[in-house]
This record gives C-alpha cells, structure tokens and sequence, in this order.
C-alpha cells in the first residue's frame, strides 16, 4: 500500500458490505418471485406422426442423402413426401431441399396475407408452436421463434380459423408440399408451398394469471420508497 494511501474506514467497507447484501438479497428474492409466476397448461405436444409409416414420422435432415427434386407440377396429388422437414433444416441448406416434396408441421402465427388463388401466411415450427405454447404462458425460454413463409392454394386457407400471437397459440396444420428454394411468386424468397393438409391442433387462448407474489413485492417496494422519501425530507428540514 501506498505510504500517502488512507486505509479505508471501518464505516466505509461496512456499506460496501451491505450493498453486497442488498444486491443478493434482491436477485434471490427476484428470482423466487419468478419462479412463483403461475403458469398456462396448454397440453399442446403435437405427435407429428400418425403411424410408424407416416412420412411425418421420418425427420429430414442436411445430412441425409436427398433423392433428386421432382421436376413435376406442384399441384400433383401423386407426390410422395420425402419425410418431414423442419424450418431450421431448410435455412441450412436450402439447396438441397429445393424441389423437394415433404411435410412440413407448424403454427399460423402473425396474419393471413390473401392473394389471388390463396393466401401466404408464416408457420412456425419451434417449441413454442409445438411444445408449450407462448411464452407468456410459461416464461420458460426455449430458443428463438423460427418458421417458414407458406403459400396456402385456395382450397386450404379455411383450415386457418385463428392465428398465434402473445396471447394465443394458433391453428396447427400439417401440409404436404414442396420447397422451394427461390420462389418468384415471393419475390424469390425461401417458401413451402402446400398441395394439401389438414387442420391438427385447434388454436388456444393463454390466459396471463397474477402473479401475486410479484404484485405483492411491487406494493413493499413502493411503500419503503415513499417511506425512506419522506424521512429523508424530515431529516432535510431539521438540518
């Protein structure tokens, strides 16, 4: 130590201390209050899967060998499924998914864009969509929101009734279709577009609970505050 360096005073490593304390004692305390949140049971888990011959049921990947895209019309009602695809799979390598014939398994999130013949609506895949629903109804954090923009012919967009959102996990469908990788229908952009599906799991409202716990800290913290406002103007007024 420095021959001209004051040691610091008792009084001021006891405040340091106790901001220590403080600080502790407010992250432990937050942390309780958020894991006393209440939650939404959605039951929501998504069998993708009807039978162990399901195309769903073989998850395609970019590692697998892929056979060659179908050079076929799109709206052929004969086109086997290669399996099933996930949004993520396709971003990796959209080449060697282009062309191909697959399932795609999502949720009808934000709105339903009509266009002649159909309608372009954004389905996600992630664990909030098939899992456990919106964050709201948890506050669990399972990995960022991922999905696919999906062209809907006409004879599908009556399978959307109700789309996600904050409050609600939205109509899940199951398409058969084909990706592709730029579609100029899209202005080039990476789409699934549907042959035909099926409506799977019905949308459903995520209701946002007290969570009293939280409210009750909240009405503490404001008393103290007011408390501590007022004795430091009564000790101002006196000096």
């Amino acid at each position: 130590m420095s021959p001209n360096r004051k040691p610091m005073r008792r009084q001021t490593v006891l405040e340091i201390l106790l901001a220590l304390v403080l600080i502790v004692a407010a992250a432990v305390t937050i942390g309780a209050v958020r894991r006393a949140a209440p939650e939404t049971e959605l039951g929501i888990g998504v069998d993708p899967a009807e039978s162990p011959d399901d195309p769903a049921a073989d998850l395609v990947t970019c590692e697998r060998t892929l056979p060659e895209a179908s050079t076929l019309p799109p709206d052929r009602e004969d086109l086997k499924p290669v399996g099933r695809v996930t949004s993520t799979a396709i971003y990796e390598c959209p080449d060697a998914f282009d062309g191909q014939v697959a399932v795609f398994i999502g949720e009808v999130v934000g709105d339903v864009l009509r266009r002649d013949g159909g309608a372009w609506v954004l389905m996600n895949d992630d664990a909030y969509a098939l899992e456990v629903g919106p964050l709201q109804g948890h506050r669990e954090f399972r990995g960022a929101n991922s999905g696919l923009t999906v062209w809907l012919p006409e004879r599908l967009v009556s399978l959307v009734e109700r789309t996600g959102g904050p409050d609600a996990r939205g109509d899940v469908l199951r398409l058969r279709g084909v990706v592709l990788r730029t579609d100029p229908a899209d202005g080039g952009g990476l789409t699934f577009r549907a042959i035909d599906g099926q409506r799977i799991a019905d949308a459903q409202s995520v209701d946002d609970p007290v969570n009293w716990p939280q409210a009750i800290l909240a009405i503490l913290v404001a008393i103290v505050a007011v408390a501590l406002t007022l004795i430091e103007r009564n000790v101002a007024r006196k000096r």
